[in-house]
């Protein structure tokens, strides 16, 4: 067996990973490694702290790499982004990818839980994650409301301790479970291929997008305050909305998609109507996929890490960020005569020709995703093709 090296960084930054994902977080400024803990073999977990970087890559890690060894580590997309945009930045060794395995990888590929303390209570590990070094972590690495680090040496103390043990923590997991076999982890390869490389977004167009769905819902606003004769600001406050419903007369049990449209289906007053139907409009949650769209691009205009390998158990592709596996079938047939249109036309003239703006920006968020220019973007479906793989 190939040895194997585990590692684990704790980072700080302003970037929010969750919102903007782990290449825009890996690539920001503000993105500082605090500590590196990694174990060669069986060997003891070592640990540099953030003032080790400044004298490079350890010679025993710069061999590690030399002689093929395999780098293991819980998500690790993450620990290939900050090496390789942070510690290669300093001259540390490229790590090629096919010596980059992921303990979590394998064990989503057996259908246990995503998180590392999960999994390792799945497993009964004789090592666990510290759920108190977490509370820890989190407090660390981002600044405070005022914009300012926790630099309390008893913070660091317990954050340093917290990634030893994470690794300990991936490394009796790794034991107890198969490496996968060598078709999986080709797709795995493959996997982090498409995560870092991302797709070419439209970033005028979302823009755009945005300001459209925006100057929409403040006219769709200024027409409710004027038909509840103010008596109503919005339609996201549920209480308020239904109790202004019972004064009209129209008893509705709730507020959910489901009841809104079971209310619409029946005779109501022209005012509730309009009230109800405006809270479909801007309740389209599709829309907010620009939002998403906007803050997760990174500035060369590519969009990455957005699905995780074998998130289903099914084995497919599951999303996060935008979630591109969640789309809107939509209204519109030639989306990108829609999008010409919404960059050359003004709000107005917008809405005159398409009424239901939200609907026809649901529509529109594939043509969101372009090829980069210079190239060609090829797309393929198969057709229901994970009920035909499971019946086979």
């Amino acid at each position: 067996m190939v040895n194997r090296t585990h590692v684990d960084f704790e980072t700080r930054s302003t970037v929010d990973i969750w919102e903007q994902g782990a290449y825009i977080y890996a690539t920001d400024p503000s993105t500082e490694i605090l500590c590196l803990a990694y174990c060669i073999g069986d060997g003891p977990v070592k640990l540099l702290r953030r003032e080790d970087f400044m004298f490079g890559c350890p010679d025993e890690i710069k061999d590690a790499i030399e002689k093929g060894y395999l780098f293991l580590a819980y998500n690790a997309l993450f620990e290939q982004l900050i090496w390789k945009h942070k510690l290669e930045a300093q001259g540390w060794p490229r790590i090629p990818i096919k010596q980059w395995r992921c303990v979590m990888a394998k064990g989503l590929a057996r259908s246990l839980p995503r998180s590392l303390a999960e999994c390792g209570k799945a497993l009964n590990c004789a090592i666990l994650k510290d759920d108190i070094g977490k509370r820890t972590m989190l407090k660390v690495c981002k600044p405070d409301s005022k914009g300012n680090w926790h630099e309390n040496p008893e913070d660091l103390e317990s954050l340093y301790k917290y990634c030893i043990n994470d690794v300990e923590a991936e490394r009796a997991i790794d034991k107890m479970l198969p490496d996968l076999n060598k078709d999986e982890q080709t797709i795995w390869f493959l996997d982090q291929l498409i995560n870092q490389r991302g797709v070419y977004v439209d970033t005028n167009a979302v823009t755009r997008s945005i300001t459209l769905a925006e100057s929409y819902a403040k006219m769709c606003i200024g027409n409710i305050k004027e038909v509840t004769h103010g008596e109503l600001d919005g339609v996201s406050r549920r209480m308020a909305v239904l109790q202004w419903c019972q004064k009209q007369g129209v008893n509705i049990t709730g507020y959910t998609k489901a009841d809104v449209k079971a209310a619409l289906d029946q005779e109501l007053p022209d005012n509730v109507r309009t009230v109800l139907e405006t809270k479909l409009q801007l309740g389209k949650t599709s829309v907010q996929k620009y939002q998403a769209l906007s803050r997760s691009t990174s500035s060369d205009g590519r969009i990455r890490d957005l699905f995780i390998y074998h998130g289903a158990s099914t084995g497919r592709w599951t999303g996060k960020l935008v979630q591109l596996h969640n789309l809107p079938k939509g209204n519109v047939k030639d989306t990108d005569e829609v999008i010409n249109l919404m960059m050359k036309s003004t709000d107005e003239d917008f809405q005159w020709l398409y009424p239901d703006v939200m609907g026809t920006l649901s529509s529109c968020i594939r043509g969101m995703m372009v090829a980069s220019p210079g190239h060609d973007l090829i797309v393929a479906d198969y057709a229901a093709i994970e009920a035909r793989v499971l019946m086979w």
